[in-house]
């Protein structure tokens, strides 16, 4: 007789939509033959602190309940163990990026995909803080410059619901604030001028569907990097509306570059990090092949 699958339920009741808990039920109802364990995130960084030594025996799959800001506290916990079962990002976020890539957005596709378990490894990025030291693990997408400025507002737009990163792109586009900067590639080149973001990506979307990285793959052992250097505020708003599609790659504004290190020094400026503020330049990317098995 086969024994029972365990699974381990991670749930961030405060996640996007608030119905982490009804899809934990769900997810129990139409897995009859499984067993399960839970854990109700109750603050900010919970998992994270947790899972560090956390004992994963007899658990068979990680099942992250929430959206793109769970799934990076859960990594945060885990980033540096070699002992850890396969995850699985069930979708209870506003955005849902990193789902979007899996095509993976609705709980019938999800628990399908679930049941047949297929596991891939995938990278991660590494960010040290060189005042600090502080060192935070990313999966998604991290934004520097205008983007975090973005992100800091839409933040305080939660009611608008997912249109509010529209809403607060299209306020920062007209103020369009710029940032000097030291930025090194992969220890090389070096370019020092004024720029206006600067986006380390590790799969194709971003916000709520926006394919901003279109060459990305979360497991070629890349970042996916975009430059966007000092513009009109014209310009940057013609960009904008091309990124949900892909097509600013087109545009001479792109700097897109597949690297895997990369470094910003310039005054203490906020960090976007999978949708959320982590950390603080002046920092360092690098990247982590193959460091997580996912199922995907």
């Amino acid at each position: 007789m086969n024994t029972p699958k365990h699974y381990i339920l991670l749930i961030n009741p405060f996640s996007g939509n608030g119905k982490s808990e009804e899809a934990a039920e769900f997810i129990k109802k139409n897995l009859p033959d499984c067993t399960f364990s839970a854990i109700k995130s109750k603050y900010p960084s919970h998992f994270s602190e947790i899972l560090q030594d956390f004992s994963f025996e007899s658990v068979d799959t990680i099942i992250v309940i929430g959206g793109d800001g769970t799934l990076h506290d859960v990594i945060n916990g885990l980033a540096n163990r070699n002992d850890i079962p396969p995850i699985f990002l069930f979708p209870c976020g506003t955005g849902n990026a990193f789902n979007h890539d899996l095509e993976c957005l609705d709980w019938e596709t999800a628990l399908e995909k679930l049941k047949k378990g297929k596991v891939q490894k995938i990278d991660i990025y590494k960010i040290t803080e060189k005042n600090s030291k502080k060192i935070t693990f990313g999966f998604n997408v991290a934004g520097w410059g205008l983007v975090s400025r973005i992100n800091l507002l839409a933040e305080k737009l939660r009611f608008l619901g997912g249109i509010r990163y529209s809403v607060a792109s299209f306020i920062y586009i007209f103020i369009n604030p710029t940032f000097k900067a030291k930025i090194k590639i992969e220890d090389k080149e070096i370019l020092d001028e004024n720029f206006s973001f600067v986006l380390v990506c590790n799969n194709m979307y971003t916000g709520t569907g926006m394919k901003m990285a279109p060459l990305a793959d979360f497991s070629d052992g890349l970042l996916d990097v975009l430059i966007i250097r000092k513009h009109s505020f014209l310009k940057l708003l013609m960009l904008f509306p091309k990124i949900f599609s892909g097509k600013h790659l087109d545009s001479p504004m792109v700097d897109y570059r597949k690297i895997r290190k990369i470094s910003i020094d310039t005054e203490p400026l906020c960090l976007v990090v999978d949708g959320e503020i982590k950390a603080e330049t002046p920092l360092e990317f690098e990247i982590l092949d193959k460091r997580i098995d996912l199922i995907v």
